[in-house]
């Protein structure tokens, strides 16, 4: 099976960090080394955020981005943030669900969902 990627993102590939997971703590760790080496990117002006939890065996938390104004009648996306299912976090990944927000004028719910290999699917 031949594998295809894009031009524009093949060029982005060797600047890419090298990230073995096959030991899950310690890519975590280098991806907060990674993280905190850079300055936050500020989210853009008109999105408001919160933190809901949702009930179960096991709580999960949602970081709900809303653009404004807010609407009573808007469209929304549930987003779960890369790292297959085996790293990265919500904060992550949240100055893009504030951009899909915004594109949209809607409601992103972003998942804080639980990692694996310490939570197996199911």
């Amino acid at each position: 099976m031949a594998l295809y990627l894009d031009p524009d993102l093949a060029r982005v590939v060797p600047a890419l960090p090298a990230t073995d997971i096959s030991d899950p703590a310690a890519a975590r760790q280098r991806l907060a080394e990674l993280r905190a080496a850079r300055p936050p990117a500020p989210l853009p002006a008109d999105v408001e955020t919160q933190w809901l939890e949702v009930p179960g065996a096991e709580p999960v938390r949602v970081l709900v981005v809303r653009a404004r104004p807010a609407s009573t009648a808007a469209p929304g996306i549930v987003y779960f943030h890369g790292g297959g299912f085996v790293m990265g976090d919500v904060l992550g990944d949240q100055v893009l669900a504030a951009q899909l927000a915004t594109a949209v004028r809607g409601v992103v719910l972003s998942v804080e969902y639980r990692l694996a290999p310490e939570h197996p699917y199911p």
